[in-house]
């Protein structure tokens, strides 16, 4: 967050609503005295039936085993794929950012709709996340790293939750792209982005340009802390549920005056939502590296076409807000309602997959104010 903070107000703790998160934002703790009680992590709000029967059923399928690409400071990043039956490589390739404590094997249902639909998928795991963490050698799925965190803003190449610098993770999105363009020179990339996956995708855009791209779909997407389409007012003394993401006060007033690397960011999900290689710390450069630099500018980059895709039960952005912060991209050609859909179970519709798929295949396939049920 390198813009000022949204205004605090001060009670029995300080909260401030940033809207940062795995899945998305909620309303974050400050430095509380006396402390906000525990999150019992139902700060992405309650499930709708479906969801629920999701979850009691299992869950998302298994993910392919992770392939691995050398970045930079020689982080091994993390990426899965899912291919058509038939794929020759001159058909459409669909890159997936999933968002912040999240990872690609948390978005199977996507993948697999994508490439039933002839759309080869990518899905990365973010320098930090998941399984983009190792240097020596490629993180082992079998034997994962360490979640544990050490908040002593002492930086190293695969540190959880980190990032050399605020535009670190763009640069890491523009190697995907450009392993795909080698790979395959003659298919069309499109980015698909959810929640603060959403607002990497838009940070690439907005600095890198959408030369590179066919199109963008942008899924319930968190794009900057001050940003216009928030769900309503909240109280900013400590909610009464508990916050999803708590912001420790005091490592980012540290980072605020240059520590840049220490953890301002704690995520606290659900148990339902849990998942062994979750990333539960954000320092500041990756928080920031994962949101627009600036509100009022990066929408004249979005020069390709552009999808968005919000949830009627969305607890985290407010449905018409998101309407009309769509409308002020010059080529958003369309925005899609997703009915009986919370934030998270966005991720888990096969009916969002086939959207995503409709428009990858062609923009003129999905209707524009369109509404579709998130459920079986």
């Amino acid at each position: 967050m390198s813009a000022a903070l949204p205004a605090v107000a001060r009670g029995p703790c300080w909260a401030v609503l940033l809207g940062l998160g795995a899945l998305g934002m909620g309303a974050f703790g400050l430095g509380c005295d006396p402390p906000c009680p525990a999150s019992d992590g139902d700060g992405l709000g309650q499930l709708a039936g479906w969801e629920q029967d999701f979850i009691d059923e299992g869950g998302q399928s298994p993910a392919p085993p992770p392939a691995f690409l050398e970045g930079e400071e020689g982080v091994w990043l993390a990426y899965r794929e899912w291919s058509p039956p038939v794929w020759d490589g001159s058909g459409d390739v669909a890159l997936v950012i999933h968002g912040s404590s999240a990872h690609s094997a948390l978005y199977t249902v996507w993948a697999e709709a994508l490439a039933e639909n002839g759309i080869h998928a990518r899905l990365i795991d973010l320098r930090g996340h998941g399984l983009s963490l190792c240097t020596d050698a490629p993180c082992s799925a079998a034997e994962p790293p360490s979640r544990d965190v050490i908040d002593d803003g002492r930086y190293f190449p695969g540190r959880i939750g980190d990032s050399l610098d605020t535009h670190q993770i763009v640069r890491d999105v523009a190697q995907h792209i450009a392993d795909l363009q080698a790979r395959w020179p003659a298919a069309r990339v499109h980015l698909i982005g959810h929640s603060s996956g959403g607002g990497v995708v838009a940070r690439y855009i907005e600095q890198a340009g959408a030369h590179a791209v066919a199109s963008v779909a942008l899924v319930a997407p968190f794009l900057h802390a001050e940003q216009r389409h928030a769900a309503g007012e909240v109280d900013l003394a400590c909610p009464d549920d508990g916050a999803y993401a708590q912001v420790d006060a005091g490592a980012l007033g540290a980072a605020l005056r240059g520590d840049i690397h220490r953890y301002v960011l704690r995520f606290d999900k659900a148990p339902a939502y849990r998942d062994p290689l979750d990333t539960l710390h954000n320092s500041y450069t990756t928080m920031t590296g994962m949101q627009v630099s600036s509100l009022d500018s990066y929408r004249s980059a979005f020069v390709r076409p552009t999808l968005w895709v919000a949830a009627e039960h969305d607890a985290l952005f407010d449905v018409e807000l998101s309407r009309a912060e769509s409308r002020g991209l010059p080529a958003q050609r369309a925005f899609v309602l997703v009915r009986d859909t919370s934030h998270i179970g966005l991720i888990w519709s096969r009916a969002v997959g086939a959207l995503l798929a409709d428009w990858v295949r062609g923009p003129d396939g999905v209707v524009d104010q369109s509404e579709i049920s998130g459920g079986p």
